[in-house]
């Protein structure tokens, strides 16, 4: 490894969290003056990558990707600097002033350095990975993108998957100057890294009553952590696979919907709403199962911006947001059909007419069932998570505890798992094999809702009945 290329990839992931925090302290202090240090930086880096993606997809729409060069980033990055230097003078953003989240940041920091160091020489030997999104990273950076997606020696590929991944690879690249499949896997890590940083943001957010002593907080990331070390976690981490990538911004639009429908009298509704609008089309162009995932997104916010009778001139303005970042999608699609660029679930659809789909049905619970209690995976403590939302639910239920605004979070992570049954169901690839293969991948895109829909109703448990 080279130290000089290390650098240079530690300043533009950095640039990367420059680049989100300073949109974020312009466009939604409120937000930000009342969150905690962990949920800051994650929400920094997933706002840092939406807009970068968002820009990168707009060039490259627009014909213009060449203009992506050092010189560019470079000055980009120092007009960036600036912003948050004057932004920062002005002493009106409320970072966090608890000294013991900082050092239990460093300790986090630490404890990941192992896999921080591993992230950085590791080869890149994942067959998707290299197939899918960097072999179109690659085809970006040697300025080859349109012959690579006409060839048919690439249908292997999976040419018309999302290409937000990619850009930021190649953006990564053209930074470095060259490309290098393992260096680049650090930026994959940070995602990791911030899923964990907002699963142990949200407990300390949501408990932060009863967490009297530090040690109530080590307790809290002792918990976070023997959730999210289990294998496959570390696995993906950082093997050049997009499913944690999809799974942070999963988990991040899940926590604004709560605050949203939650904590609309602490928080601003017009910023998280917006933040929602920014990331929801977002994540459309990393991977294809944000899409039934967008969907139930806008479907539960209509219902409860309905049900409250929230639909105003305020909420129409909101809706700007969401058009101007769900067209690099639109026109991503347009450029694939202009293109006769077809993807392999295209003309395929659940017929319950066919014996054979309903088969299939059977054996996809099984397997996802299997995988739910495989403790070499994902560990115990996934089932006794299981297990505590299960628990919760019961006693919220019966006592009737519960509120609409629980059944429209339950019911975005029970249409996002359902969408992943359809999608088994009617694929047209080898079925047992396309089952054995992905799952495992998939389940990490929804894991992290549950953790945090368990803390929720956790917390609905312990306010009601003052536990």
């Amino acid at each position: 490894m080279n130290n000089y290329d290390f650098f240079n990839l530690i300043f533009f992931v950095l640039s990367i969290y420059l680049f989100g925090s300073v949109f974020f302290l312009i466009f939604f202090r409120k937000l930000f003056n009342k969150i905690n240090l962990f949920i800051q930086i994650s929400s920094f880096w997933i706002l840092g990558n939406s807009l970068l993606m968002f820009l990168l997809l707009v060039l490259f729409l627009t014909n213009f990707l060449v203009l992506v060069n050092r010189q560019l980033i470079l000055i980009s990055v120092a007009i960036l600097f600036i912003t948050f230097l004057l932004i920062f003078l002005q002493k009106k953003i409320g970072f966090d002033k608890e000294k013991n989240h900082w050092f239990l940041l460093l300790l986090i920091l630490l404890f990941f350095y192992p896999l921080i160091k591993n992230s950085i020489s590791s080869f890149l030997i994942g067959w998707d990975a290299a197939a899918i999104w960097f072999l179109k990273a690659k085809a970006l950076f040697n300025n080859i993108f349109p012959s690579y997606l006409k060839d048919e020696n690439y249908l292997f590929s999976s040419q018309s998957y999302p290409i937000g991944v990619p850009l930021m690879l190649f953006a990564i690249f053209k930074w470095l100057g060259k490309i290098n499949d393992q260096l680049v896997q650090f930026y994959f890590l940070n995602f990791y890294l911030n899923l964990i940083f907002l699963s142990f943001g949200i407990m300390i957010f949501l408990f932060k009553q009863i967490l009297s002593q530090f040690i109530d907080k080590i307790f809290f990331l002792i918990i976070t952590l023997s959730f999210f070390l289990g294998s496959n976690f570390i696995i993906y981490s950082h093997n050049g696979y997009v499913d944690l990538i999809l799974s942070s911004y999963f988990a991040y639009l899940f926590w604004l919907i709560y605050l949203t429908f939650f904590r609309g009298n602490d928080f601003k509704k017009e910023e998280t709403i917006n933040l929602i609008f920014i990331l929801a089309p977002i994540s459309l162009n990393i991977k294809n199962e944000a899409i039934p995932f967008f969907i139930f997104i806008l479907l539960t916010l209509v219902i409860y911006l309905s049900k409250e009778k929230l639909i105003n001139k305020n909420f129409l303005s909101n809706i700007i947001f969401l058009i101007i970042f769900f067209l690099p999608f639109f026109g991503w699609f347009f450029y694939l059909k202009m293109n006769k660029i077809l993807s392999f679930l295209d003309n395929h659809y659940l017929d319950f007419l066919k014996i054979e789909n309903l088969r299939r049905i059977k054996i996809i619970f099984n397997y996802f069932f299997i995988e739910f209690l495989n403790t070499n995976k994902y560990g115990l403590s996934f089932i006794t998570v299981i297990f505590a939302l299960i628990f919760s639910l019961t006693i919220l239920i019966f006592s009737k505890k519960i509120t609409y605004k629980h059944v429209l979070l339950i019911f975005i992570l029970l249409g996002q798992f359902l969408s992943y049954v359809y999608v088994y169901v009617i694929t047209p690839l080898a079925f047992l094999s396309q089952l054995e293969s992905s799952l495992e991948r998939v389940l990490l895109q929804i894991l992290p809702l549950i953790f945090i829909l368990d803390v929720i109703l956790l917390k609905n448990l312990i306010d009601n009945y003052k536990i």
